[in-house]
Formats: structure tokens, sequence, C-alpha cells
């Protein structure tokens, strides 16, 4: 659609022009048809680079201009930066206040309070609304940035219940901005939201899978065809030194390519010693590597130059992936499992397949808008079995073609640390809270309407589990819908059931023989397949013993109750003194609780922090250790040993680039725990106090205060750059 047909308002399509932008497309004309400008809540899922972004700018200079606040919300820290450079170079010239605020939970700045827009991330919204600043009521407008990322098991939770918070407190327009799902009608419903949604690509893109025995030979062929017809290609590893190693072995097929004016520009970049020189001595011959070990300067450059065109391949790792504008003709993943680590323990690794929607991200980045008229994508298997498996479960064959075939937003609130957070996060903003009042939020999750259509038998109370439940529920709590019409068609006849001192014990003979039971250590099995499959949840053969022996033994309910009723989540929030239960049967967080919340820690961390602080710690490196030992809690990162050596050298005024080289860690990761340092120091020193740790607490504030030097220079930077 031509912009001068659009419904955009005048002062909006003038700012526009000046931008070069005369055509709107698909997915913004559907948007503004949706009521974009009339305040309408819209959930935008479409590809990269389709336009949605600027669907939530617009968003933004309607409330704006007419006097309102903005909110940007990204899910990264690197993805924030990226944006509020674009809004604040974009928008220089309607003399708007663009700020940034991405760390230091437990305080707001009161530069923030002046800003028309401002750019975050999800946890710094999260910890601005516990703060409750007043000038957020003045906020017109939330975009949401890969709202999808409400799936993550780590980070999801918290950005499900900002979204939850959002809608009870604020009058506001909600923008939800989304890689395309399978679920997003299912989203927009439970967002208030009109579904804009389109699968049309700026460029089209090509999606093949490959069996090639030689992977490496494979790569070298398909980045050479690239690279001669002036092409740039994105090679996708699981990891960091695989990214490193492969860009080495690319040089040869790259190389000889290169012009005068690009071998000239890429040697420039060696002479800055901020960069990595393993990078800079890659980059001369127009290869480079991309990984959260680089420094934020390196990973800026590898970005920067791939967009300009000098770098034509990067070997990368997901980093990459989440969202930064960097598009090439050719993508290649040559790795599509993930390895996670086990309970974080640093040497133990489980493997498993890539999100699809992850997976179809970063196939997505093929495609160059204005330069490519289409992209490609290869995804190489080992084998004939994973050829197989990758185009079933990550494509449909549609009309000769591979179309993606992508996985529901899944909600992560329920899980325990969350659901602990998100309990005691409503006692917090409630001041004072009835169980009834903590249900009514979970009432309003995604996680609740999801699991309740799936079994409709199920129950609240027994989804959130703040209470013991009584056998019947609990049952409900830990099966299936299916498993539980199953339970009901096994007949008692069928069933000879053995008391024991500390199990009960039955052995159902119908349809074949299966033994199941529960006993006095909390745990219940059955030698059925279901079981063996799902061994978390209730077979119809446990179900049925659970019931008859509720019914037929009284004496063996506790034993059940406890099998089923392990999780108890307020009980504990009371019992670890976080909560306290009021004479009249509502709760409140204690003082310690209070603090929990304000400082942005989940219970689980401060609990550990108060556990620790009254052991032997009267130096700085053992204070560190601790606070790393909070950070590993807080977002599951082990961290080498030797990383608080390095952090206490970086404090005493050693460079990142000094104190990672003399230590052995990468600059990248002392970067990332340096970013939140002065929080998670901050953190540990309040709880101290409040515990009467006075070494700890003292040690602690020495340590603030010698960080807050160290980071004064760009502390400034980060909070005044903007349009003034």
């Amino acid at each position: 659609m031509r912009l001068d047909e659009s419904k955009v308002p005048e002062k909006i399509r003038e700012v526009l022009k000046q931008q070069g932008i005369n055509h709107l497309r698909t997915i913004q004309s559907m948007a503004i048809q949706e009521g974009l400008f009339e305040g309408a809540n819209l959930l935008v899922c479409s590809p990269s680079a389709s336009g949605k972004t600027l669907v939530g700018e617009l968003a933004i200079l309607k409330w704006v201009l007419e006097g309102g606040k903005a909110v940007y919300v990204a899910p990264l820290k690197a993805l924030a930066r990226e944006k509020f450079s674009i809004l604040a170079r974009k928008y220089r010239g309607l003399n708007l206040r663009t700020r940034i605020s991405t760390g230091d939970f437990h305080y707001t700045p009161d530069i923030l309070e002046d800003a028309d827009i401002l750019v975050t991330t999800t946890e710094r919204f999260d910890s601005l609304l516990r703060l409750n600043p007043n000038w957020l009521y003045d906020v017109r407008v939330i975009v949401v940035d890969e709202i999808h990322v409400m799936g993550d098991g780590v980070r999801g939770g918290r950005l499900e219940s900002v979204l939850i918070r959002i809608r009870e407190r604020l009058r506001v327009q909600l923008i939800g901005l989304s890689a395309t799902i399978a679920n997003a009608r299912e989203l927009a419903d439970w967002l208030g939201c009109r579904l804009i949604e389109s699968d049309i690509r700026p460029v089209p893109l090509k999606n093949y899978v490959l069996v090639e025995r030689d992977k490496l030979e494979a790569i070298r062929k398909l980045v050479s065809k690239t690279v001669q017809s002036n092409g740039q290609a994105l090679i996708f590893v699981a990891h960091r030194r695989d990214a490193e190693s492969l860009a080495r072995k690319l040089v040869d097929s790259v190389a000889c390519f290169l012009t005068e004016e690009e071998k000239v520009a890429l040697e420039s970049f060696a002479e800055n010693k901020n960069y990595s020189k393993r990078l800079t001595e890659l980059m001369r011959d127009g290869v480079g590597f991309h990984h959260a070990g680089l420094n934020h300067d390196s990973r800026e450059l590898v970005e920067d130059a791939f967009r300009r065109g000098l770098l034509k391949v990067v070997c990368c790792t997901t980093t990459l992936s989440a969202g930064i504008d960097a598009p090439a003709r050719l993508v290649i993943l040559r790795d599509f499992y993930v390895y996670n680590r086990v309970e974080m323990v640093t040497d133990e690794f489980e493997v498993e397949l890539m999100n699809a929607n992850q997976f179809h991200q970063i196939l997505g980045r093929a495609g160059r808008p204005n330069y490519d008229s289409v992209g490609y994508s290869v995804v190489l298997c080992d084998s004939d079995a994973d050829h197989f498996m990758v185009r079933k479960k990550y494509f449909d064959f549609k009309n000769g073609e591979l179309r993606p075939k992508y996985d529901d937003v899944v909600s992560s609130i329920g899980y325990p640390p969350n659901l602990e957070e998100q309990i005691l996060l409503r006692t917090f903003e409630c001041e004072e809270a009835t169980g009834e009042d903590i249900l009514k939020f979970f009432e309003r999750t995604f996680w609740w309407r999801s699991e309740k259509s799936k079994n409709p038998h199920l129950s609240l109370e027994a989804l959130v589990q703040i209470t013991s439940l009584n056998i019947p529920d609990a049952v409900v709590n830990h099966c299936e819908a299916k498993e539980f019409k199953a339970a009901g068609r096994i007949r008692s006849e069928d069933l000879r059931v053995q008391v024991l001192p500390q199990k009960v014990e039955a052995t159902i003979k119908k349809p074949v023989v299966n033994i199941c039971s529960f006993n006095e250590e909390g745990n219940f099995q059955c030698t059925c397949s279901y079981y063996a499959r799902e061994e978390k949840k209730l077979c119809r053969h446990l179900i049925k013993l659970a019931q008859f022996v509720d019914r037929s033994y009284p004496a063996y309910r506790g034993l059940i109750s406890r099998c089923l009723n392990a999780d108890n989540f307020l009980k504990k929030l009371v019992d670890e003194g976080l909560i306290v239960e009021t004479t009249n049967g509502t709760f409140k967080p204690t003082s310690f609780g209070r603090l929990i919340m304000r400082l942005y820690l989940k219970p689980m961390t401060g609990i550990m922090i108060r556990s620790r602080v009254h052991d032997d710690i009267d130096d700085e490196l053992q204070f560190l250790e601790l606070v790393l030992s909070a950070v590993e809690l807080e977002y599951g990162r082990p961290q080498p040993q030797v990383m608080g050596v390095a952090i206490l050298d970086y404090i005493k005024g050693k460079s990142v680039r000094e104190a990672s080289s003399l230590h052995a860690v990468s600059q990248g990761d002392l970067e990332s725990v340096i970013s939140g340092l002065n929080w998670m120091v901050h953190c540990v020193t309040e709880v101290a106090s409040t515990e009467g740790a006075e070494t700890v607490k003292k040690i602690g504030k020495s340590l603030e205060e010698r960080i807050k030097i160290r980071r004064e220079g760009k502390e400034l930077e980060i909070w005044n750059w903007g349009n003034d």
C-alpha cells in the first residue's frame, strides 16, 4: 500500500517519508486496518524482516507525539541496545527523549522519569513494576518484542507475569511482536489482542535438508558458490570452539573473492586492541565468528562488518539468531541439537533437539532485503535417520517445497522456582493476600488456560498447589485426562491390593498384568509402558490404586498424599520465613520476603544467600564467590572457579581484556558477570545487613563503592545518551 493512501496520521507520514518510506508492507497495512492508530491491542506474528518492528514504532510515535510515554521491551540486553540506538537515531529530529535501562534492578534513576521512550529488558521492566514509580502511569503504549520468549524455560515465567500485571494495573495499548508460532490465535486471545498474522517474507526463502557425510566439504562448496556470486553466509554451530575452528577452515574458500577495497577496510580493524586478536586476524580474509565468549565490542564489530558486506561468512552460535539484524543470502544450520547443563553441574549435559521456533528463526535469517531476490537455508544431516527426523519434525512438504512447521509457545510459569516467585510477588504487590487472591492471579495465566484445555477435570487449586490437596484433586493434578478416563474402566475385581508397612502395591490383571505402588519415601511407580514414557505422571493403574486406597484404607491416605503433595509452595515460603500467615488466614510478606522482591531475586536465591552470609566470609574473594553462586542459582549459569579472581582484578583496576587473559576466562563471560555485578553485590550486602552479618556487610559496602568508581563513566554514558 502507498503511504499516501493509508490511514497513517499526517505528522507520522512526514516522518516516514523523511526516512525514505513511501510504501507500507502487508503486515503494516493489516495492523493499521485492525486499529493500530485507534489504540487496539495487537499481536503481530510474521517472519524475520517482514516489517513488524515498524508496527511497534508507529504505535510509539502516535502516543509520544500526543504527549504520552512509550516503553519498548526487548528480551535481551543486546537487542535493547540495538533498538535504543535505532530509535534515538531515527527520531532525533522530533526532539524526543529516548532512554535505556537494562540493569540495577533495585533502584529507579530519576532520569527515566522524563523519558518519552524507554527501551528496556523484560527483567528490568518487571523490576520497575515492583518498584512502582509514579511516572509508570503516564505510559500509554508498551511494545513487547520477541513475545514468544514467554515459552523460554528460564526467563519466560517473568514475561508472562509482566503481561498479566500490565493489563491489571496500566491503561495502555499493548503491541506484541512475535516470530511465527503454532498457537498464535490462542496466545492472542489470552492477551486480549487482535491477531495480525502473515507468512509473507520480503525475500522468498527456499529450504533444503541434505545428508552430507563430510559436512566441512559441503560447507566449503556452498560458501564458495555464495561468495563468488556476491552473497554472504551465516553458519550456525552448537559450540563456541566450533564457531572459531570452522571459521579458520573456511579462509581459503573466501579470501580469494575479496576486493582490494574490502581487504584494506578489514585490515584496519586489527589496529584496535579492544577487538579479539583471534577474530581480527581471521577477518582479514573475510571470515568471522560470533559467540557469547567474545567481548561486546568484538561482537558489534562482526555484526557491523557483516551488515556492511565486508565480512562474507560468519560462523556463529545461537547468540546471533536472537533478533540481531544480520541477514544473509545463505544460512547453514550444521548442528540442530542443543546441549543443556543438567542441574547446573558444569560437566554434565543433556542433548535435545532444537525447538522448532528457534530452528526457523535461525533459518529465517536467509534473504537480504534490497540485495537478494531469494534466500537459501540448508540444514546438514549426518545420516538418513536424521534427515527423515528433521523433515518430519520441522517441515511440511507442500507443492514441492519444504514449509516451516512451528511449535506452540508453552507457559513456563508453572516451573517450581517461577511458581514460588509469583506467589511471593502476589503477596508483595497486594501487601496482604488471601489464598483466593493468589489463585486469581494464576487464573489469569496462560499456563492455567492451556492446562485447563488439556484436562477439563483439573482444578486451579490442584495446579498451583498452594495448599495440600485431598487425594481426588491431587490425582487429577498428576495425570492426563485420557488416563483418568481409562482408570474408570478398570474393574475392582481385576485389582489385587497388598498393604505393607511402608508401601501399598497393586497387581492389575487385565488387559495385561501390571504392578504399581506408592511408598513412604514419596515415590510411585508402575511397570506399564505409559509410566515408562511419562514417569512424572500417574498412569491409569496408579490412579485406580490411589482412588481405591482413598476409599478402602483411610489409614494409608497420608502415604498417598505425601507422594502426590510433595510441593506445597505457599507452605514452603512460610516455612522459609518469606511469608507469614496472619491470624485471620491471610498471607503477608515478611520483611525478608519484601526485601527479596525489591532486590529482584528469586526466593531460592535469597534463601541461599541468607544461609551463606553467616559462613566464614572474611575477604573480598570469598564474598565474590558467594555472589557468583547467587548468579548461578538465579540464571543457571555456572562460572569457572577463577572467575572470582578475575572480577577482583577488574575491580582493582585491570581492564576486562587484562583480567580475562590473566585468568583464562573469556572476555564475553567476564563482561556478562560484570554487567550485573553491582546489583548482585548490593543484594548480598543488603541480605547480610538484615541478618546482622556485619563483616559481610562491610566487605559488600566497600566493593559497591569501588565498582561504582570503575563503571561511573560508562554509567553516565548509558543513562544520558538520548535526544535532549
